[in-house]
């Protein structure tokens, strides 16, 4: 949910398509298959969803113990399947361009049969064991609470040229995406299982758009 702040706040920031001339935040919220809220983010400005989904996971508070998170598109990306992989949780989300989507290999001679023609990507594991003491030291900072996950995405990010922990991490996601594209579109039933509780959010907060979706089960 996004919403114009009528005072200036080092939380809000600018958003011509949403805000118009002023500043805002948007509220990301993350609501559990028992329609109860379990986490909520101030996110300056409209900053992209995908910096924050793993927050809901990592800092909630509650009797819940979430592993599972589903979200729509813009909280998704490459980066963000590998650190859910790195971190033992399930990534779920309902993509819009899951059929245009980049399926990835790890043996560019291997014979993946009626897979051939969609297995496009070359991934290259090198990059992920020379970075695998760091890749488990950085998961196990995330999980202890020694860094903020946002803090961490933006800074794996902010450089042009990717240092070799962010490639590791990216090409864990990769692997991680395409497994998890396999069977979004394999089963009907894992489909029909995210879109139910990305449906829950819109009844546990029937507020207007525009909104942010994040989800929880289990």
């Amino acid at each position: 949910m996004r919403f114009v702040t009528p005072v200036r706040t080092i939380n809000a920031g600018p958003n011509r398509k949403y805000f118009g001339n002023n500043r805002g935040i948007t509220w990301y919220n993350f609501v559990s298959d028992q329609y109860s809220g379990f986490h909520g983010i101030v996110i300056p400005g409209t900053l992209r969803d995908s910096i924050f989904v793993l927050e809901g996971l990592l800092e909630q508070e509650t009797g819940l113990n979430p592993t599972e998170i589903m979200t729509d598109t813009a909280g998704a990306s490459e980066l963000v399947f590998g650190l859910f992989w790195l971190l033992g949780y399930q990534f779920s989300p309902r993509l819009a361009d899951a059929g245009a989507s980049v399926f990835w290999r790890m043996d560019h001679d291997a014979d993946y049969g009626v897979l051939n023609d969609i297995a496009r990507g070359q991934s290259d594991p090198r990059k992920i064991v020379l970075q695998w003491d760091e890749m488990i030291r950085t998961a196990g900072s995330l999980k202890l609470g020694k860094v903020q996950v946002s803090v961490l995405v933006r800074s794996l990010l902010k450089s042009e040229r990717p240092s070799g922990l962010t490639q590791a991490i990216i090409e864990v996601g990769r692997i991680n995406k395409t497994l998890y594209l396999l069977n979004y579109i394999d089963d009907e039933d894992y489909r029909r299982r995210i879109l139910t509780q990305l449906n829950r959010e819109k009844v546990a907060m029937p507020l207007p758009e525009p909104s942010v979706t994040v989800k929880k089960v289990r």
